[in-house]
C-alpha cells in the first residue's frame, strides 16, 4: 500500500496502516505506549504504530464520580481499551471451553451492550470472544425506558466481570487481523470529518466516482458489512448488507459531489 492508498483484497489490520495513518492524519512521530508482552500480535502492532493516538483514557463525569472513558482514532464510536487500562480490563474465564484462559476485554460498546475479549497467550493471532451484560442484569427494555449513559455505566460496574463474561459468551472472529482490520475501517467511516449516509442497496449507479471493493462479506459482531473506495482512498463507502444503510466517508467536504443524486445523502 503505498501513500495511503487501499490495496484490496484487506484481510488484516497490518494491510490498512499506511491508509489509517492517512485518513487520521497521524504525524510521523506518536507517543509510544507500553504494550505488554502477551498481548497479541496483531494488536500489539496497531497500538506500537499508533501509540497514544489510538486510545486515551479520560474521564466521564457522572456528579460526584468518575468513570473509565476513552478518546482517540480508534475510539469514534465503539472503544479501543487503551494500554493504560491493560490490567483493568484482564481476567480469568472461569466457565465453558475457555475456562482458566487468561482474557483482556479490548472493546468495550459505547453503551456496554457488549464487551469484546481476545485470549492472551493462545497463539499470534487468537480469535474474539463477545459477551453480552444486557442479559445479566440489565435489558435493552431498561435502557430504552430513558436510563442515561451514567446510569448504565453505573449498573454494569455493580456486575463482576466473570459473569459478564460468561453470559452468552460467543466468538463472533476467527482471527483477531482480520477483526480489527473490520473494526479500523467502520471506526475510519464513523471517525471522517466528513460524512452521510443513505437508505439504498448498494448500487455504483449511486456514485458519479468508481469505488473499488476493498473488504465484502465482512461481520462486525452481528453487524454484515462491505466496504469500498474511491481510486484515491479519500472516499469510504461503508454498506451494511443487513438493512442497506449506507455510510459515506470523505477526507474532503465535498461528499455531496460524489453522489449522482446528493438529495439522497442525510448528513450525520
Amino acid at each position: 500500500m503505498a501513500g495511503g492508498i487501499l490495496t484490496p483484497p484487506v484481510s488484516r489490520i497490518e494491510e490498512l496502516f499506511d491508509f489509517l495513518e492517512t485518513w487520521h492524519d497521524v504525524p510521523a512521530t506518536v507517543g509510544p505506549v507500553d504494550a505488554p508482552p502477551e498481548l497479541p500480535a496483531p494488536l500489539a502492532a496497531m497500538h506500537a504504530r499508533f501509540g497514544q493516538l489510538a486510545s486515551k483514557e479520560c474521564a466521564l463525569d457522572r456528579g460526584s464520580e468518575t468513570d473509565f472513558w476513552a478518546e482517540g482514532i480508534f475510539c469514534a464510536q465503539d472503544l479501543l481499551v487503551p494500554l493504560t487500562r491493560f490490567h483493568n480490563d484482564v481476567f480469568t474465564a472461569s466457565e465453558g471451553p475457555f475456562a482458566g484462559q487468561r482474557m483482556f476485554s479490548f472493546i468495550h460498546e459505547n453503551q456496554r451492550c457488549w464487551l469484546l475479549h481476545v485470549p492472551l497467550g493462545l497463539g499470534s493471532d487468537p480469535p474474539v470472544l463477545c459477551s453480552d451484560p444486557r442479559d445479566d442484569g440489565i435489558s435493552s427494555a431498561q435502557r430504552q425506558s430513558g436510563m442515561s449513559l451514567v446510569e448504565v455505566v453505573e449498573l454494569l460496574d455493580r456486575l463482576p466481570k466473570k459473569r459478564i463474561f460468561d453470559v452468552n459468551t460467543r466468538i463472533v472472529a476467527p482471527t483477531l487481523s482480520a477483526f480489527l482490520a473490520v473494526f479500523a475501517l467502520r471506526n475510519a467511516a464513523f471517525g471522517a470529518q466528513h460524512s452521510g449516509f443513505h437508505w439504498s442497496p448498494h448500487s455504483p449507479s449511486l456514485y458519479r466516482i468508481p469505488l473499488i471493493p476493498i473488504m465484502l462479506d465482512t461481520q462486525y459482531v452481528d453487524e454484515p458489512y462491505d466496504f469500498y473506495a474511491d481510486a484515491s482512498s479519500r472516499v469510504l463507502v461503508m454498506h451494511h448488507t443487513g438493512c442497506d444503510m449506507t455510510f459515506v466517508s470523505s477526507l474532503d467536504d465535498n461528499i455531496a459531489d460524489q453522489m449522482t443524486d446528493p438529495s439522497i445523502l442525510e448528513k450525520l
